[in-house]
């Protein structure tokens, strides 16, 4: 049974939470995180972030925000996969003379390694960065089962 001005109370208790989540959204980007911090966080080494720095992947800082965790975070993935920074380079200025109002593509895009190649989440579709060519999306276990469905008719 619903109390009188229960519909208020709980119009008022989401109007809240919803402020609440807004302002810690809202801290959270706006935070900075010291050099240690960021290399702590990503369970990389100061040389390993002094290196994407002079390479131009990011800029070199005392402190940095969320969206530039965003691109390391990128690159610490990349690296994982063994994707040469030169490779990378290129990645970057393909995606940067494709793409018109694209700034800074490692925080602005999802880029990750797909098997072997590396591919770009643009617009919800995958493409290839250097060529700019859409990449079609098969569900591989969708085709393992639609290939086992076949023998098996046989």
């Amino acid at each position: 049974m619903l109390r009188p001005g229960g519909t208020v109370n709980c119009v008022q208790a989401e109007a809240r939470a919803r402020a609440r989540i807004a302002a810690v959204t809202e801290a959270t980007i706006a935070r900075e995180y010291a050099r240690e911090e960021v290399c702590r966080l990503l369970h990389i080494s100061e040389t390993v972030l002094a290196t994407w720095e002079r390479h131009g992947f990011v800029e070199r800082r005392r402190h940095y925000f969320l969206r530039d965790l965003v691109a390391l975070k990128t690159l610490t993935q990349l690296r994982k996969n063994r994707v040469r920074p030169e490779r990378i380079r290129r990645i970057l200025d393909s995606l940067l003379a494709r793409l018109a109002g694209v700034r800074d593509p490692l925080a602005e895009l999802k880029i990750y390694c797909d098997g072997r190649r590396i591919a770009v989440q643009v617009a919800g579709r995958k493409m290839e960065p250097l060529s700019g060519q859409l990449l079609l999306d098969f569900d591989r276990d969708e085709m393992r089962r639609s290939r086992w469905n076949k023998v098996e008719r046989r």
